[in-house]
């Protein structure tokens, strides 16, 4: 390197250059360039875990756990250098508690569990689940080595009993007789606790046990039965009192109650009166929104069996008379509408025939656009197509239907799709005018639309915009061939000429000049000839043992082999790993 670098600073050339810089990382040459260019070099420092340090990290936090959480390392630092229990005491927590601690201690590396390490790591626990939880390396090479027995020597062992042991009714009392409180009973003996409870041998076993907070029952049989009272109905007491229905159902104490609550519920609910039933019903489109809406009619109209009687009532299920039908259609202006908003009852006077009748009445649209000189009177009021088919669409349907429409056009000159106003014409003159304030083409078709439009309708145009400047220029290609010589022989590649010159390129592709001016140049990417001679095919073959070995190692005399029909010739020393079928 130079003594005169680009860069000010090492990040600088680290942030241009990161191979050049993790190679001097690897070769360890940073501080030698350093030096040359007298840049500022602070080599790396790994943070000293000090009791200072780590006490003030601790210092945010309510307990050792917190810390634990937010600042893993500061954590398992402190523990490694046996430093938490003062940490905790100068800051008020809790106790450090090596039983609490089920977390998995990171990797110590092989040997690191003596004999005497896994004893002490043993001593805390006094049963070996929690040991193998708290501590698995040091159970683990306990197992390995043979210490077990020995790191577990203080533990109380674990009775071990035959399969069915438990099942005798007598073993069971002496277990329970030894404990005044189910708790401990089910702790130290749980088989059988669980067989005392299968066989209905637990309120035997418990009867001289204290009956502790836990194991009473939280609700009693008579505040059950007072909450029930309260309830209307069972569907009240199971959703607002799951707790009470729940433990009601587990000790059997409510048949009695049930029975009354069921009759209480029957009033209730079947209290409504037919008439009151139909009245709901006629509210409603069909039984679905019966249903929603008006849930307790609908289920005594279900259970009394009036359902049928409330679907006649029912807008959807209703019978329409003609008279309530015409009333229907006279509350709208036209057929179209009363069709849309109201179809219940159009549908209904349509299955039956009566629309005929009802237009005769109500005097509908369609009678008003009989003849021709009729919509040819409603064309004339309007200026375009567009303004007609808007006020008068009905007049514009019944014209297209008995084909007056072309008439009423040549009468009105009127144009569909397009108006009058579209249409604009302009003489020369003018349009030179408006041409000539604009000093762009773009600029021209934006100001005076019309003028420019007649330009392009007339042919106009190039000489109106002659005294106006092209924004984007096309390059010439009216290159020579002494140019394009000159650009082609400062190159060495073909893509290089076309990214330097592209307009001396395109010129030679255009005039034929592209090969005599790439002679000279590389050809990066050439294609393989595939003409190679019998005795080079031969010398090649001959060093492969097989078909596929000389396919792979000498492509181009296999296949020029092929070409020529060598191939049975160079490969009759050479093996078959497959054999053809006779």
């Amino acid at each position: 390197m130079k003594e005169n670098s680009p860069y000010k600073s090492l990040q600088d050339w680290r942030k241009a250059d990161p191979y050049a810089y993790k190679s001097a990382l690897k070769k360890k040459a940073i501080p030698s360039i350093c030096k040359i260019f007298n840049w500022v070099y602070t080599p790396y420092s790994p943070k000293k875990y000090t009791f200072s340090y780590l006490l003030e990290s601790a210092k945010s936090f309510n307990s050792y756990v917190e810390w634990r959480f937010s600042y893993p390392k500061h954590y398992y630092k402190a523990l490694e250098n046996d430093d938490i229990n003062k940490i905790c005491k100068i800051l008020g927590w809790e106790k450090y508690n090596k039983k609490k601690q089920v977390r998995r201690k990171r990797g110590r590396g092989n040997g690191h569990w003596n004999e005497e390490r896994c004893i002490e790591s043993a001593k805390p626990f006094t049963s070996r689940n929690e040991w193998v939880a708290a501590e698995p390396g040091a159970s683990t090479a306990a197992r390995k080595n043979g210490w077990y027995d020995k790191c577990t020597a203080h533990m109380p062992n674990r009775q071990k009993y035959k399969q069915y042991h438990w099942d005798n009714k007598k073993k069971v009392l002496k277990s329970a007789l030894k404990y005044n409180t189910i708790s401990e009973w089910a702790s130290n003996y749980p088989s059988a606790y669980v067989s005392a409870k299968r066989n209905g041998w637990f309120d035997e076993a418990t009867a001289h046990m204290l009956i502790k907070l836990k194991d009473k029952p939280r609700r009693t049989k008579e505040e059950c039965i007072e909450v029930m009272g309260k309830c209307s109905s069972l569907a009240e007491f199971r959703t607002k009192y799951s707790k009470f229905y729940s433990f009601a159902i587990k000790h059997s104490w409510y048949p009695e109650e049930r029975e009354k609550l069921i009759k209480r519920t029957e009033v209730n609910i079947h209290s409504h009166t037919k008439d009151e039933c139909i009245e709901a019903a006629s509210k409603c489109k069909n039984l679905s929104v019966f249903k929603n809406e008006y849930k307790d009619i609908f289920n005594t109209a279900k259970y009394m069996g009036w359902i049928e009687e409330c679907k006649l009532v029912m807008y959807m299920y209703k019978s329409w008379s003609f008279e309530e039908c015409l009333e229907d259609r006279k509350a709208y202006k036209s057929l179209r509408e009363w069709a849309s908003k109201r179809n219940l009852s159009y549908s209904f006077a349509k299955r039956k025939g009566w629309i005929d009748k009802i237009r005769e009445l109500t005097g509908t649209n369609r009678e008003k656009w009989v003849s021709e000189e009729i919509c040819l009177k409603s064309a004339l009021e309007c200026e375009n197509y567009t303004e007609w088919n808007k006020k008068y669409a009905t007049a514009v349907r019944v014209a297209k239907k008995n084909n007056w429409l072309d008439n009423i056009l040549k009468i009105t000159k009127f144009t569909i799709g397009k108006t009058n106003t579209d249409v604009v014409e302009h003489t020369k003159s003018e349009c030179m005018a408006t041409a000539l304030k604009c000093k762009r083409r773009g600029e021209w078709r934006k100001r005076f639309r019309t003028h420019y439009n007649c330009a392009h309708r007339h042919d106009w145009y190039d000489e109106c915009t002659k005294h106006m400047t092209r924004t984007h220029k096309a390059p010439k290609i009216n290159s020579t061939f002494d140019e394009c010589m000159k650009s082609a022989l400062e190159c060495t590649h073909r893509m290089e000429w076309k990214k330097r010159f592209p307009i001396e390129w395109t010129a030679a592709i255009k005039f034929g000049w592209y090969d005599k001016c790439t002679k000279h140049m590389i050809r990066t990417h050439r294609t393989p000839k595939i003409n190679s001679t019998f005795d080079e095919c031969m010398t090649s073959a001959l060093k492969c043992k097989r078909r596929g070995e000389w396919e792979k190692r000498f492509p181009i005399q296999y296949k020029s082999a092929i070409k020529f029909g060598w191939y049975d010739k160079c490969t009759k020393h050479m093996t078959r790993t497959h054999k053809k079928n006779d």
